[in-house]
């Protein structure tokens, strides 16, 4: 239902022929099209829609991944550009209790008195744990913990690629400028001991 609905914005008034050329475009596969030209009076038309598909693919595909989509489109051959993993190394909590073990007297996931968690609590720092992309969220945590129990506001970003050093940079930043009390630490994945 939803491929109708999304076919329908397209402004395809037949939803089984945008199904086929949209077959067609992601997965290289001709064979579908065959009863479609063969029923259909106008072929030209579904020529120029698979093509306009397949020219929307392209330019919505990453430039480094773009002669890989090619190659699959034309030539149905495989990628060989390795898939891009979403999938964190380690859970944020496992990042949380290694750090927490470096600090003395640190406790875990304490509850506040308005309901919320602080990630990690010692004597002097209430501190939230967060991936390098959720940095913003982390401002607001960390200063809400702060008043919450009393403590100084931290932050423990976590860096798990390069790409994340950017993060921290926009998190330093906008520390500095407004001038806000918030201790600011990192951990990577090779800081895990297992």
């Amino acid at each position: 239902m939803k491929e109708r609905e999304a076919l329908s914005l397209w402004g395809y008034e037949d939803w089984r022929l945008s199904i086929l050329v949209k077959r067609l475009a992601v997965r290289g596969d001709f064979s579908c099209i065959d009863g479609v030209i063969k029923r259909k009076k106008n072929r030209l038309l579904v020529i120029v829609v698979t093509l306009s598909i397949i020219g929307v693919a392209y330019f919505l595909t990453d430039k480094s991944e773009r002669a890989d989509f090619l190659n699959q489109i034309f030539f149905n051959e495989k990628s060989t550009t390795p898939a891009k993993s979403s999938k964190k190394t380690y859970t944020e909590r496992t990042y949380q209790d290694a750090f927490a073990k470096t600090l003395k007297g640190s406790r875990t996931e304490v509850v506040a008195s308005n309901g919320t968690r602080c990630d990690i609590l010692t004597n002097e720092y209430a501190i939230e744990v967060d991936f390098a992309k959720k940095w913003q969220e982390a401002v607001g945590q960390s200063l809400n913990y702060s008043v919450e129990f009393n403590k100084k506001a931290g932050i423990l970003l976590i860096l798990e690629s390069e790409k994340d050093k950017v993060f921290l940079d926009r998190l330093t930043t906008l520390v500095a400028e407004k001038n806000l009390q918030i201790t600011i630490w990192t951990i990577t994945p090779a800081e895990i001991k297992e």
